[in-house]
């Protein structure tokens, strides 16, 4: 099982070598490729035609985590294409068994993610257990920096409540990571305010 997270991946000016790297690193770990070969350092392409030659004839199972990192501080043009081009690799990988990507911002939202064969499990009947809290969980769960928050937005519980529902209800469930970004700030000294960060 090849095991990658997108955060482990810098994503500055040398994001192809360090997708390279990553990579590489995660097909060795998972055992479906001896350590002591050679692989492509640099070049995406090239390691992706290594990986496919030497991973021939096996079943492979991958776990993306964090797919939607590398975008997270902005549209960069340069690292769409290569997101693209390792995506649209994968999907021509005959030998996969499973492919499991997960991460908060949905597909839709760039072009990385090209073609119909995806399933998007966040429309399964299953997916507020799987994908994320209800609004009830939330409440429960964040009830004191729902509170804290409500006093440093001079709000009600209800109306901050309709907002989070708003900028971050996705078929019902919401994510803990945007929760807990939108929270820092009252964990922070000082007397700083939560702010809407970028989700959809």
């Amino acid at each position: 099982m090849v095991n990658f997270k997108f955060g482990t991946v810098p994503a500055n000016q040398n994001f192809e070598a360090n997708l390279c790297v990553r990579l590489a690193t995660a097909f060795i770990m998972a055992g479906l490729v001896e350590s002591t070969v050679a692989l492509e350092q640099e070049n995406l392409v090239a390691l992706m035609a290594q990986l496919e030659l030497l991973t021939q004839g096996q079943d492979l199972v991958i776990l993306i985590d964090e797919w939607d990192k590398p975008l997270s501080a902005g549209t960069d043009r340069a690292i769409e294409a290569r997101l693209n081009t390792f995506y649209a690799w994968l999907s021509s990988l005959e030998n996969i068994k499973f492919l499991l990507i997960t991460g908060i911002m949905h597909y839709r939202e760039t072009e990385v993610f090209l073609g119909p064969d995806l399933r998007d499990l966040g429309q399964e009947p299953c997916a507020p257990a799987l994908l994320g809290l209800t609004l009830d969980e939330v409440s429960a769960i964040y009830s004191d920096y729902l509170d804290q928050a409500t006093q440093r937005l001079n709000t009600s519980r209800e109306v901050l409540l309709a907002q989070i529902k708003q900028h971050y209800g996705q078929n019902g469930t919401y994510s803990p990571w945007v929760l807990n970004q939108f929270f820092e700030p009252l964990t922070l000294p000082g007397d700083l305010k939560p702010q809407w960060v970028k989700f959809r």
